[in-house]
C-alpha cells in the first residue's frame, strides 16, 4: 500500500514551503530580487537547504513564487466588484497602493513579464467595459496603462506617496484610456475616497 501524507504532514509541509517564501520575501524586501539565493533563504527561513530545494527547484522557482503570489495579491486588491469607470478607477486606486506597499521590490516586480502580463489582462477587463473603440483595443490600452502608471508611481517617492497624489494619478490613467476630464476626476474623487 503506497505512503499517504497525514493532515498533520501536509498541514507541516505547507507552513514550511510558506517559511521559505516568507523569508524569500523579506530578503527580497531588504536587498532586491538579487539578495534571494538558496543558502540565504534557507538561513533566514531556519531550514536546512535541502528543505529549500526539496519545495522549490532553484533561486528562479522561488522568485516566480514570488511573483507569482505579488501577483495575486495585487490582483484580489484591485478586484472585480465594480463594473465601469468607477470600477476601473478603484482597480487603478488599487495598483497604485499596492505598488507603494511593495517599496524596492515594485520596479523589479513590474519588469516581470509575468507579473505585467498578468496586471495587464486584470485592467483589459475593465478597460473593455468602458473604453471607446476608437482609442484602441482594450489590451493596447491596458498594457499603456500599466506602463504609466508604473512609471509615475516608481518614479519617485515624492510623486506617489503622498495619499493626496492619488487622485491626480487616477484621473491622469483614465484619460490616457480616452475616458472624459470631467467623467475621470469624478471617479477618480470617489474611488480615492
Amino acid at each position: 500500500m503506497p505512503y499517504r501524507q497525514t493532515k498533520a504532514v501536509r498541514e507541516r509541509l505547507t507552513a514550511r514551503r510558506a517559511a521559505i517564501l516568507d523569508a524569500a520575501m523579506a530578503l527580497a524586501l531588504d536587498g532586491g530580487f538579487s539578495a534571494i539565493t538558496t543558502d540565504a533563504v534557507a538561513a533566514k527561513a531556519d531550514v536546512s537547504i535541502g528543505t529549500v530545494y526539496n519545495n522549490f527547484a532553484d533561486r528562479d522557482d522561488i522568485v516566480a513564487a514570488i511573483v507569482t503570489a505579488q501577483l495575486r495579491a495585487v490582483i484580489a486588491a484591485m478586484g472585480d466588484q465594480h463594473p465601469g469607470v468607477l470600477g476601473l478607477a478603484r482597480a487603478i486606486a488599487a495598483y497604485i497602493r499596492e505598488l507603494r506597499t511593495l517599496d524596492r521590490l515594485g520596479l523589479p516586480l513590474t519588469a516581470m513579464p509575468a507579473f505585467r502580463i498578468g496586471i495587464t489582462r486584470h485592467l483589459e477587463r475593465h478597460i473593455a467595459a468602458v473604453a471607446d473603440p476608437i482609442t484602441g483595443t482594450s489590451a493596447t490600452l491596458a498594457l499603456a496603462l500599466y506602463g504609466l502608471l508604473s512609471a509615475v508611481v516608481l518614479s519617485g517617492p515624492q510623486i506617489a506617496s503622498a495619499r493626496k497624489n492619488e487622485p491626480a494619478l487616477i484621473s491622469m490613467g483614465l484619460r490616457a484610456i480616452g475616458i472624459g476630464e470631467r467623467r475621470a476626476l469624478e471617479a477618480a474623487m470617489r474611488a480615492s475616497a
